[in-house]
């Protein structure tokens, strides 16, 4: 099955002008872990055409294949994907959405509204999950206000929440919804990012500090808990096309919590 659906994408590769990337994560922390993959979407014709190859690095195993294809027409999406994981379980999904954007005289307005069916292991299993979302969201420069909600099928609860804020070099967003309430503040001036992150409930606070010259970028976040806990960390990235990569390091208390290192090769560009 997986030679199967690999076979597909190389097919497809040798019909289409791909463009995609191929990269490599590393992660020590409680347990160390490593992946590479490789990446690639395309257009044939009306069709866009992806695909996706996931490995083990510790381990040098295969750990997922993903393929798919979509096609729209006028606000109207659909497609359907196919992933194979190392077990050899099968799942096929798929998706359509609907997306539509007017102007009126109270701002820039959109609407989008999409579901998913998903046939987990069907020569075996045969277990169905579905997903629904739908978002609207009014655009009056430099303000937004934006409503979403997603359910899933078994066992998802309904998630809905309402969001607003500034839009600019300096920016806020308040965000309400049955899992809390926060506030976002940030600005962004001569390569320099200060941000703040206030959850009301759950009760934490994240600053967030970055400067940026060049293609590198340096940030550092520090997260202060209600009870007193503290975490943090540190990430340098560098950008140099086609080459990108990330250092971070994670802080827990006063002990190194994570670290790990990440590097992407962008295909096509």
């Amino acid at each position: 099955m997986r030679r199967g659906v690999l076979l597909a994408v190389l097919v497809c590769t040798g019909v289409a002008v791909w463009a995609g990337e191929l990269g490599t994560r590393l992660e020590l922390g409680d347990r160390a872990s490593g992946v590479a993959w490789l990446s690639l979407s395309g257009d044939l014709g009306s069709l866009r055409l992806s695909g996706r190859a996931e490995g083990d690095l510790l381990c040098g195993c295969l750990r997922r294949l993903q393929g798919g294809a979509s096609t729209s027409w006028g606000g109207m999406n659909a497609g359907v994907e196919a992933v194979v994981l190392s077990t050899g379980r099968l799942d096929l999904s798929v998706t359509a959405s609907w997306k539509a954007v007017t102007r009126t005289d109270f701002g820039l307005v959109s609407a989008q509204a999409g579901g998913k069916a998903t046939m987990v292991d069907p020569f075996r299993a045969q277990f169905l999950t579905l997903a629904g979302w739908a978002l609207a969201r009014l655009d009056r420069d430099p303000w937004w206000v934006e409503g979403n909600a997603n359910v899933a099928w078994p066992g998802g609860t309904p998630h809905a929440e309402l969001r607003a804020g500034l839009a600019g070099p300096v920016w806020c967003t308040l965000s309400a919804s049955q899992s809390g309430t926060s506030l976002e503040l940030g600005a962004e001036s001569g390569g320099w990012l200060v941000q703040t992150y206030l959850s009301f409930r759950p009760a934490f606070q994240t600053v967030t500090v970055g400067v940026r010259a060049g293609g590198v970028r340096v940030q550092i976040r520090l997260t202060v808990r209600a009870e007193g806990e503290l975490s943090g960390g540190l990430t340098v990235a560098a950008n140099a096309a086609p080459w990108s990569g990330s250092v971070a390091v994670g802080v827990a208390g006063a002990a190194v919590d994570k670290v790990s290192a990440e590097v992407r090769y962008a295909i096509g560009e």
